[in-house]
């Protein structure tokens, strides 16, 4: 519900706005209204409405949508079940880590989201132009009972498009160790503070992206099978442990 597919065009407000700037038809700037937050409220919404005594929320997002799912989904959960209830977070290679190098492209979504006005107030460190793990170490400080699981790969293709971590704008090798050096770094350090309650599942020299209904659900890393990982993720059981695949040793 985060993705891009969920923008919707209203042609009759395309046309006015075309009217009102001179322009002729099909040729003004491309309007686009968001809907992911109010998509993901309304699922929850009815979520409410069919499982009511819910104990145990589990909130997931692939992609875009992982960003989604560990950036304001869990709020809204919280909002509709309360603070009582069992809630577990599991993004699914949304990076939510940025290259913050493409200044360019940080200030463009925040301007065309507007995430920033959702920001708690008294999340100091939290930016629209900033890192976005600064709002899950933020809500694990003030959420006890939250846990949360992050998946990726270390050199995804997709993700590292979007951060023009590929060529043309950088070596196709380096832009993966960047890559994977970034996601380890920012996730780390939420695993560093609240090591009971968030872990990561990353892969080594892997391009695939996603994991939730397709084959990399059952790929392992370290000898784990991320589906046995999740598993145990959401038991919980001691074996649920971090996982950051090292490199292979150069021939």
């Amino acid at each position: 519900v985060f993705s891009g597919d969920n923008d919707v065009v209203d042609f009759a407000w395309q046309a006015y706005i075309e009217g009102l700037l001179g322009l002729p038809a099909g040729t003004g700037p491309f309007v686009r209204f968001h809907r992911g937050l109010r998509n993901v409220t309304a699922g929850i919404d009815l979520a409410k409405s069919m499982f009511p005594r819910a104990g145990r929320i589990l909130v997931a997002g692939s992609s875009a949508g992982g960003v989604g799912a560990s950036a304001f989904a869990p709020f809204l959960a919280r909002m509709a079940y309360g603070n009582n209830k069992k809630l577990m977070v599991f993004n699914d290679a949304g990076p939510v880590a940025i290259n913050l190098a493409d200044s360019g492209a940080i200030a463009a979504r925040a301007a065309d989201w507007q995430f920033g006005q959702f920001y708690p107030a008294s999340c100091t460190a939290c930016s629209d132009m900033g890192q976005g793990t600064e709002l899950i170490k933020w809500r694990l400080a003030n959420d006890s009972t939250i846990r949360e699981a992050f998946y990726s790969t270390d050199f995804d293709l997709t993700n590292r498009f979007f951060l023009k971590l590929l060529p043309p704008y950088i070596d196709f090798f380096l832009g993966g160790l960047i890559y994977r050096n970034l996601i380890i770094d920012e996730h780390g350090v939420i695993n560093a503070m609240f090591p009971d309650r968030y872990k990561r599942f990353i892969r080594a020299l892997t391009f695939s992206h996603t994991a939730l209904q397709n084959p990399n659900f059952y790929e392992s890393a370290d000898g784990v099978p991320l589906y046995e990982w999740l598993g145990d993720f959401l038991v919980p059981r001691p074996s649920w442990v971090d996982i950051v695949e090292q490199l292979p040793a150069p021939p």
